[in-house]
């Protein structure tokens, strides 16, 4: 019995020194590279407020600024039927409007970056 409490103590000293010291942070490639991509946050909405969406640029998760917001960009919300609905800035990065919206019609929102990426 004695033995065999000296084998798992023996064996739990090893595990935890093997767990602890073989452990390396891994940062990969995307995080080195940042590719600036477009996020786009919000929902198009016909209720009494108005819809609301957010442009902001991708970051690396170890920055601690902010994300980059993207202004005087170009948003229009389009039905099947091509008709447009634009949305304007409203705040640096956000934009916005009240929408004529029918729930039995498919959206689609075209937008275009100062930058002229679509």
């Amino acid at each position: 019995m004695r033995l065999a409490r000296i084998y798992i103590t023996m064996f739990s000293a090893f595990s935890l020194t093997w767990f602890t010291y073989c452990k390396r942070e891994y940062n990969p490639p995307v995080l080195q590279n940042n590719p600036r991509l477009l996020v786009v946050d919000g929902t198009l909405t016909n209720a009494p407020d108005s819809t609301y969406i957010t442009l902001t640029r991708s970051r690396n998760i170890a920055d601690s600024a902010p994300s980059p917001v993207e202004t005087n960009a170009t948003l229009l919300v389009e039905t099947e039927n091509a008709t447009g609905m634009p949305l304007n800035e409203i705040s640096p990065g956000g934009y916005g409007g009240l929408l004529s919206m029918d729930s039995s019609q498919n959206y689609s929102m075209d937008i275009h970056t100062s930058g002229g990426v679509s």
